[in-house]
């Protein structure tokens, strides 16, 4: 396949690499350290963008450029792995039910693992707390203060709040203002 090689942090030669480019798949994590550049890149030379990532703020990002995006005539869609894309399906199914709700916990067990990236944004992200919304807005609470137990069909288990890209993307999705996603331990 055609590639390039360039740094996201040198944006002339970002720009000149995505000259003759439709569109960019961002797979290279953590997205906090690479999302804006390459969003950047791709709204001066309208290339769409697509990443894989679960980083709130990376969504928060993609939704505060939204208009430039618009006027560039390019899509920003951050998340298009795993990550926001079932959860996010399930949170407008249920809003779509639930027509009036106010308050939406999503929370998935999964036996897969997590991927490297994943792992190495967790780690890098631990002392940021996590992130849930509240009436409307991303707020910051202690890592590990929420925890219930979820029956995810195979009978109760426990499960943490994470700061899931879901506390973001299903706001946008639903409207509900108030969102923590929980995952089993």
């Amino acid at each position: 396949c055609p590639h390039a090689v360039f740094s996201v942090d040198d944006h002339t030669a970002l720009v000149s690499a995505l000259q003759s480019t439709q569109a960019v798949l961002n797979c290279a994590g953590p997205f906090s350290l690479t999302a804006r550049s390459m969003m950047q890149g791709c709204l001066a030379t309208h290339v769409h963008y697509l990443d894989i990532t679960g980083e709130i703020d990376v969504f928060e990002l993609a939704h505060s450029v939204d208009e430039k995006a618009q006027r560039a005539g390019i899509v920003l869609c951050p998340g298009v792995g795993f990550d926001v894309v079932p959860t996010d399906s399930v949170a407008a199914t249920l809003k779509q039910a639930l027509p009036d709700a106010t308050e939406l916990a999503l929370g998935f067990a999964s036996r897969s693992g997590v991927s490297k990236g994943t792992a190495k944004t967790t780690v890098e992200s631990i002392g940021q707390g996590c992130k849930i919304r509240r009436d409307g807005k991303i707020v910051t609470i202690p890592l590990g203060s929420r925890s219930r137990r979820i029956d995810f069909g195979d009978g109760e288990r426990l499960a943490v709040g994470i700061p899931w890209g879901d506390g973001s993307t299903a706001y946008y999705t639903t409207g509900i203002p108030n969102i923590e996603v929980y995952t089993a331990t």
